[in-house]
């Protein structure tokens, strides 16, 4: 895994243990693949995943690279 993608990782885990981070559990019914369950993190009235959370992370990386 490249350097950009591991840093991506690592910036959500210290994130979401912030006080200000509330995980909640989360469970959606989905006719075509079944049960899905998740943990969502909410920042203020916003409710992310940890998924959308890395590639929040990951294209802010990749656009400061390109200012380099």
């Amino acid at each position: 895994m490249n350097e950009n993608k591991k840093l991506a990782i690592e910036l959500p885990k210290a994130l979401i243990q912030n006080s200000h981070v509330q995980p909640r559990f989360s469970h959606t019914r989905n006719n075509d693949i079944g049960d899905e369950h998740s943990i969502e993190y909410f920042i203020g009235d916003s409710r992310y995943s940890f998924t959308d959370i890395v590639s929040h992370y990951l294209d802010n990386i990749e656009r400061i690279k390109k200012w380099s």
